[in-house]
């Protein structure tokens, strides 16, 4: 990824200018080129030059919210008005959440954790591949078969190993969910006990091939099987051993890739991805709706009303953000063009990193009583 380095002043005057004339460019062309459902619309309002400048002016005094990006091989974190606050390169792997963020290597037995404003939360004493939450930190073992959790301060909560390789997983502030190459599934509490595991079973070879679990830990889904695939419902209790398959739909095609699965703020709807195209669940009502849609799931924004998504979908180098409700009702969406694109959504308000743009669009007409109009 190439940013401008240039050191000559006129080349560094001219340089900006193009910038400017590319932003206006971006932001005119996300005012024309969305497609209205009813008064529901996106409107780009605002746009930040991510430079390759070293930026570190989140305070430990300053306790606004802060939220990630990561394009290409720069990191960091801006405020709610698109500020940037904190911006510098990945030397090598990074994770980072929106209160925390960890440069590492795998071969290393030490990992340290930094808040975004860049005070050490805790050391993690293990090797292997970190994948930060908002409230944990999680290895996986350079074998592929064990995660490991520990708080942000480094204190090892749990560890689960099995002997086949990790091919899933969710986690939520209650549980995490692990699916395995072998076919089982296993959900955790944040203490280690082990909630359940089981084998869905059903296909000629089983695989776990996508996981998600409900904020409140009571819904468990996942996509099962290779040679006759399906998604499987778990309803759960977060606090016992109980679970049971609540719904299950073999799926027309095979996805042979690892699936994008997320359950909406309610843990009543799902929507997750097919082989061709996304699908959405009405889990109450165990009512499967499916949508014809190009390329693979970036990340899902479920920041708003219940049933409500705001999907970032990836073919080529083309994205498309899309705002959708159960059924399968597309009442947004708009296409742009990226090397890279990082997606964050705080309310109606959402912030795309765009190689080295930070763009906020903001999504009109949804009832103000669910939205933060700030």
């Amino acid at each position: 990824m190439q940013y401008n380095r240039t050191s000559m002043n006129v080349k560094i005057k001219i340089a900006l200018f193009f910038v400017l004339a590319l932003m206006f460019s971006l932001v005119y062309t996300f005012i024309i080129a969305i497609p209205l459902k009813g008064n529901i619309f996106f409107e780009a309002v605002s746009a930040t030059v991510i430079s390759n400048e070293e930026i570190k002016k989140a305070s430990e005094e300053d306790k606004a919210e802060l939220f990630p990006f990561l394009v290409g091989k720069r990191f960091g974190y801006f405020n709610a008005e698109g500020k940037i606050v904190h911006s510098e390169s990945v030397p090598y792997e990074v994770t980072l959440s929106r209160t925390a963020f960890a440069l590492y290597q795998p071969q290393n037995t030490k990992t340290e954790v930094f808040s975004p404003q860049g005070k050490v939360l805790g050391r993690i004493q293990s090797a292997g591949f970190v994948h930060l939450t908002d409230s944990a930190a999680y290895v996986f073992t350079p074998g592929g078969n064990a995660v490991t959790c520990y708080s942000l301060s480094g204190e090892k909560k749990w560890h689960y190993e099995h002997t086949a390789i990790v091919s899933a997983f969710n986690s939520s502030p209650v549980a995490t969910v692990i699916g395995f190459s072998d076919g089982k599934i296993v959900c955790i509490d944040n203490d280690g006990t082990v909630l359940f595991d089981l084998y869905p079973g059903g296909s000629k070879y089983e695989v776990i091939v996508g996981a998600a679990i409900s904020t409140d830990g009571t819904k468990i889904a996942c996509i099962s099987g290779v040679d006759r695939q399906r998604v499987v419902l778990i309803q759960s209790s977060a606090e016992s051993a109980h679970y049971k398959i609540v719904y299950h739909q073999y799926l027309s095609q095979t996805l042979r890739r690892q699936a994008f699965m997320r359950f909406d703020s309610s843990g009543d709807f799902l929507l997750f991805e097919l082989a061709k195209g996304i699908a959405l669940l009405d889990c109450p009502n165990e009512k499967l709706s499916v949508m014809d849609e190009e390329g693979v799931i970036v990340d899902v924004g479920v920041d708003l009303d219940v049933g409500l998504f705001t999907v970032l979908m990836q073919k080529d180098a083309r994205y498309t953000l899309s705002l959708i409700r159960q059924p399968a009702n597309i009442l947004a969406q708009t296409s742009f063009e990226a090397k890279n694109a990082y997606f964050v959504q705080d309310k109606n308000h959402i912030f795309l990193a765009l190689d080295d743009k930070l763009i906020r669009v903001d999504i009109h007409g949804l009832d103000a009583r669910l939205l933060d109009t700030k």
